[in-house]
């Protein structure tokens, strides 16, 4: 996978409604507080990320692999994720309700206080 391109280099606290990340490996990007509802994400790997407060309401996350991130807080409320490895990330007080969840592991992940009903 390509390495991360320079306009994905600060995407903290940012609103990109839709946005579209495809065929990447993002090594710690910082994509806290960003605001991307209904985004794709599609053929991803991120390594140790810090995405808390990440919002990806109504977004898809497909074929996508999470290592060592920081999730908490994060918003995934009504996404559709499938085929997703979530390995050693923080995922507390996440909000996952309605969530489509298909084929997705979560591997040493915390997950005190999400929210994975509906």
């Amino acid at each position: 996978m390509p390495e991360r391109p320079p306009e994905l280099a600060e995407l903290a606290g940012r609103t990109l409604p839709e946005l579209r990340l495809a065929d990447l490996s993002l090594r710690e990007p910082d994509m806290a507080n960003l605001r991307a509802p209904g985004g794709s994400m599609r053929d991803v790997t991120i390594e140790g990320g810090r995405l808390t407060g990440l919002l990806w309401t109504g977004g898809a996350i497909a074929r996508t692999t999470l290592r060592r991130c920081r999730m908490d807080l994060a918003g995934l409320s009504l996404a559709r994720i499938a085929d997703v490895l979530l390995d050693g990330c923080d995922l507390r007080e996440a909000d996952l309700q309605d969530a489509r969840l298909t084929r997705v592991a979560l591997d040493g992940c915390d997950l005190r206080g999400a929210d994975l009903l509906g």
